[in-house]
């Protein structure tokens, strides 16, 4: 090989080098800014509740990972909630079998009432509540639990089957206006 050869093979090993690092800073930076703006779509069509410990808005987490053999340097945000995507589509939710959605109404929430979970049973409510619960039937498959609350009959539970759930997060917006301005973030930092 000759010193020409093995000079241009220096200097074209350099530049790849610079060109890698430029596309790994730009990579990391791009995913950092995705990041934020689905923290703040979550933030702007989420509301905090009362009881709430706040992780559904910290449950955004980047994984940096290496240039391989099949691919480049590359980076991901994670949503750690698992039902995240029902609301960047639009879903209509549908019980299993004979059971049924105990969906917590906003009046109830207001007065202290808990979302029905694994540490809030449905059995838990009734035990605290029962005989000042009322159950109104609203059809084959609704009823409305109602809560004697300061005098006034307050809707506190809503059971039905199903439940429609409306699009509220877009990830496919931020993600490709990131994505083009890519190229042009990697060639200002190679001039």
């Amino acid at each position: 090989m000759t010193v020409e050869a093995k000079a241009a093979r220096t200097f074209f090993a350099a530049q790849v080098k610079d060109i890698e690092a430029a596309t790994r800073a730009v990579i990391k930076a791009s995913a950092r800014e995705f990041r934020q703006h689905i923290k703040r779509q979550v933030r702007a069509n989420f509301k905090k509740g009362t009881y709430s410990n706040g992780s559904f808005f910290k449950a955004f987490k980047i994984y940096d990972l290496d240039a391989d053999a099949t691919r480049g340097p590359a980076s991901y945000v994670r949503a750690g909630v698992p039902f995240l995507h029902v609301f960047q589509t639009g879903k209509v939710i549908t019980t299993r079998r004979a059971q049924n959605l105990i969906v917590l109404t906003e009046q109830g929430e207001k007065i202290g009432f808990k979302r029905i979970s694994k540490g809030n049973p449905w059995r838990k409510v009734v035990s605290l509540y029962g005989k000042k619960l009322q159950r109104i039937t609203l059809g084959a498959d609704k009823a409305l639990i109602i809560y004697n609350h300061e005098g006034r009959k307050t809707p506190v539970y809503y059971i039905t089957k199903s439940v429609r759930v409306g699009k509220r997060i877009d990830f496919f917006a931020p993600a490709e206006a990131i994505a083009n301005d890519i190229p042009d973030e990697i060639n200002k930092l190679l001039n």
